[in-house]
């Protein structure tokens, strides 16, 4: 890619689409984040699997890294494992390799409510860039608690999609 394509790629990416709260509804809420990166679409969804480089440790159990794992295939999971405890942040359920990962669970104070979340990780590939998305699904819950727990959870999901783009970013840029 020439040095006038990166500056013409780097007006782009300044301008991603981060629709943070993208839907709010009875018992539910759906999140969804957007970036335009310059990585080709197997470069994402490899960084995507190295999940304990670029996942904030202040959002686990241990604080560190090397308790986290993401496991692909059958069975899969987001887990944490602490020297007395393990944890299933959430499970894969569907994984088309380069493309699209989807995860069922509840992440932080989901997680003990009984609440349905969906996390959709999908890649689009393109000619010189490829397109992130992450739709975080949660429905099910008590409508007061869940209008309430939409802007939180954002928070954090977005902290996360934010952090994996800045892992993903060229060296220098």
């Amino acid at each position: 890619m020439s040095a006038c394509n990166y500056g013409a790629l780097a007006l782009l990416l300044s301008h991603a689409t981060h629709a943070a709260v993208a839907e709010q509804f009875a018992g539910g809420f759906e999140l969804r984040y957007e970036q335009l990166l310059p990585r080709r679409a197997e470069q994402i969804y490899l960084g995507f699997v190295r999940i304990g480089s670029w996942w904030d440790l202040s959002q686990t159990y241990t604080g560190k890294a090397d308790g986290l794992r993401l496991k692909l295939g059958p069975g899969g999971c987001f887990c944490e494992h602490g020297k007395h405890f393990y944890v299933r942040h959430l499970e894969l359920v569907f994984a088309e390799k380069y493309r699209r990962l989807v995860f069922t669970g509840g992440l932080g104070p989901l997680q003990s409510m009984a609440v349905n979340g969906v996390l959709s990780v999908t890649i689009t590939p393109g000619a010189e860039a490829s397109t992130l998305q992450w739709t975080y699904r949660v429905s099910g819950g008590d409508p007061a608690k869940m209008s309430a727990l939409a802007k939180p959870v954002d928070s954090l999901i977005q902290g996360q999609f934010e952090r994996f783009v800045r892992y993903l970013q060229p060296a220098g840029e």
